[in-house]
């Protein structure tokens, strides 16, 4: 899995925070099961995963540490 910085139209949004791209997911994980998987870490505004291309989206309000987390086995 490859996690990575997300930053588009920061002037449009009203919320300060960090969005979070996560790549090459498993087929299992859905949104329920991305934001269940990353709640830990801080408080999520919204969270997606686009099914069809194996990717998804969190937007957090502020994020903790993230390095060295397992997600399915998967380093972070």
């Amino acid at each position: 899995m490859r996690v990575m910085w997300s930053h588009w139209e920061l002037t449009m949004k009203n919320i300060v925070g960090s969005n979070i791209f996560n790549k090459n997911l498993d087929e299992s994980i859905n949104s329920v099961a991305l934001f269940d998987t990353f709640y830990v870490f801080g408080r999520i505004v919204s969270c997606k995963v686009v099914d069809s291309k194996g990717y998804g989206y969190i937007q957090y309000e502020s994020v903790e540490q993230l390095n060295g987390k397992q997600l399915n086995n998967h380093q972070v």
